[in-house]
């Protein structure tokens, strides 16, 4: 298969991104990650542990979080969203696990953190406006990327390009502002926001300004005292 690879970018041609499970001794991760990378394959990798243990419990979950679809992603949001991102750790990433199921385009799990009670931690809201989204990540916001890849391109969950179907249309005579409409992920996490939530008006009596270095919704403005805005439809 490498060799495969390799022909087809002899030829020209641009192979999608390949990933790899591979196993590691102890201390000897960074040279097994070197290896794969060297091959132009991303290494999923994993301690060696009694014939591929980790490597059958993580197959067996990721099994049943598909399994169940969308309930999956849901189940995952309601049992990570009591945790503290900033406890997210490389063998338990949990933050990632939650990104990854708010971004379901049908919006649902961003539907259920919305209107988890008790409301999740204020911290959320770090990674939640973080740029950690890459060229890579734009399929799954049903942005149709190119081939050449943008390397300076970060968005975040919360701040990220538009689809064709949500984009503003461009215009040769200007019709004034224009903003894109939001997907269900956006519409949901924007409750969080609304001043006549109680999930604001926590934020507001803890004088914090969520998002408020990123800017990603203007309807933040209303939840702050002496600050007037408008909301995006």
């Amino acid at each position: 298969m490498m060799d495969a690879l390799a022909a087809d970018r002899l030829l020209g041609e641009s192979p999608p991104e390949m990933f790899a499970f591979g196993s590691y001794s102890k201390g000897k991760e960074a040279e097994r990650a070197n290896e794969w990378r060297a091959k132009n394959v991303t290494p999923i990798l994993y301690p060696e542990h009694r014939y591929h243990t980790y490597l059958h419990k993580t197959l067996r979950a990721w099994a049943a979080t598909y399994r169940d679809g969308v309930r999956g992603k849901e189940r995952i949001v309601v049992e990570c969203a009591i945790g503290r991102p900033r406890a997210s750790t490389k063998q338990d990433d949990f933050v990632g696990r939650m990104l990854w199921a708010l971004s379901d385009s049908r919006g649902l799990p961003a539907k259920r953190f919305a209107e988890l009670d008790p409301v999740p931690s204020l911290d959320w809201l770090e990674p939640l406006s973080q740029d950690l989204y890459r060229h890579a990540d734009l399929g799954r916001f049903g942005v149709l990327a190119q081939t050449a890849v943008e390397q300076a391109l970060t968005f975040s969950l919360t701040r990220r390009p538009a689809s064709y179907r949500l984009a503003p249309w461009m215009a040769m005579v200007d019709s004034g502002h224009r903003a894109s409409r939001w997907d269900e992920v956006m519409h949901h996490l924007a409750r969080l926001a609304d001043p006549a939530s109680r999930r604001s008006q926590a934020v507001v009596m803890a004088g914090q300004a969520w998002w408020a270095t990123a800017r990603p919704i203007d309807v933040v403005d209303r939840a702050m005292p002496g600050r007037t805005g408008q909301a995006r439809t």
